[in-house]
C-alpha cells in the first residue's frame, strides 16, 4: 500500500473518532445516564476505549494511540466527572501495570553498555524541555520563582513517548538498540525529577525564601522610617 493511502486512512480514522467525541458521545451518554447505574457508564467508558483502539490500530496506528484519543475524548465530554468518579477504583491499578510495563521495558544491560549516550540524553532532554517550558510560563506572566518550578516539575520525558515508541518500532522505523535507549532516557528523565525537586526544596527554594524575608523586612523598615519622619514633621 502507498504511503500516501496509509496516510489517509489513518487521517479518516483519526477525523471519525474527533467526530464521534463531538457529536455522537454526549447524546449516547445522557442516554444511558438516565438508566441511573453506574456500571452501564463505566462499560460505555470501556467500550468507547477499545473501540478506538481497535479502529487506530485497523487504520494502521498503534492501539495505544487509540486509547489516548478516546482518553481524549472522554475527557470533553460533559459527563467526563461521572465518568472519573466511576473509573476512580481502578485508576490506581491500571497506572500501577502502566508503569510496571515501563519498569520491564528498561532493559539494565543496555544502559551499562550505552551509559554515556543515555545520561547526555537525558541531560539534553531535562534542560531543552525545562527551557521551553520557562521561556512559555515567563511569556504567560508568571513569575521568575514560579516558571522555574514549572520547568522542573515537567522537565521529565512524558508516559505518551513510550506509545510513540512502541508504535515506531512496530513499523519498523527504530530497532530494538534505539527503542531500548530512548526508554531509557525517559525512564530515567521520570526518575531524576523528584532527586531534583528534593534538591531545589532544600538549597535553591530556601535561599529564594530568606531573600524575599529580608526584602519584605527591609521594606518594612524602610515604610516605618517614612512614618516617623512624616510624624516628626
Amino acid at each position: 500500500m502507498p504511503w500516501w493511502q496509509s496516510a489517509g486512512i489513518a487521517m479518516l480514522a483519526l477525523a471519525a473518532l474527533v467526530f464521534i467525541g463531538r457529536f455522537i458521545l454526549n447524546p449516547v451518554f445522557r442516554i444511558l445516564a438516565n438508566a441511573k447505574a453506574r456500571e452501564v457508564m463505566t462499560a460505555a467508558a470501556l467500550f468507547v476505549v477499545l473501540g478506538a483502539a481497535l479502529l487506530m490500530e485497523e487504520a494502521g496506528l498503534s492501539m495505544a494511540m487509540g486509547a489516548f484519543v478516546a482518553g481524549v475524548m472522554l475527557s470533553e465530554s460533559a459527563f467526563r466527572h461521572q465518568l472519573e468518579a466511576d473509573i476512580e477504583p481502578f485508576r490506581g491499578l491500571l497506572l500501577g501495570l502502566f508503569f510496571l510495563g515501563v519498569g520491564m521495558a528498561l532493559d539494565l544491560k543496555v544502559v551499562a553498555e550505552n551509559w554515556q549516550l543515555i545520561l547526555l540524553g537525558v541531560i539534553v532532554l531535562m534542560l531543552t524541555k525545562g527551557i521551553c517550558i520557562y521561556l512559555v510560563a515567563r511569556m504567560a506572566k508568571s513569575t521568575h520563582k514560579t516558571a522555574l518550578e514549572r520547568a522542573l516539575l515537567m522537565a521529565q520525558g512524558g508516559e505518551f513517548a513510550f506509545v510513540l515508541f512502541a508504535a515506531a518500532l512496530s513499523k519498523g522505523v527504530i530497532d530494538e538498540t534505539v527503542n531500548a535507549n530512548m526508554t531509557a532516557i525517559v525512564v530515567l528523565s521520570m526518575v531524576m525529577t523528584p532527586i531534583i525537586l528534593v534538591l531545589y526544596e532544600n538549597t535553591v527554594r530556601k535561599k529564594l525564601q530568606k531573600k524575599f524575608n529580608r526584602m519584605k523586612l527591609t521594606n518594612s523598615i524602610q515604610s516605618s522610617l517614612s512614618v516617623w519622619d512624616v510624624l516628626d514633621k
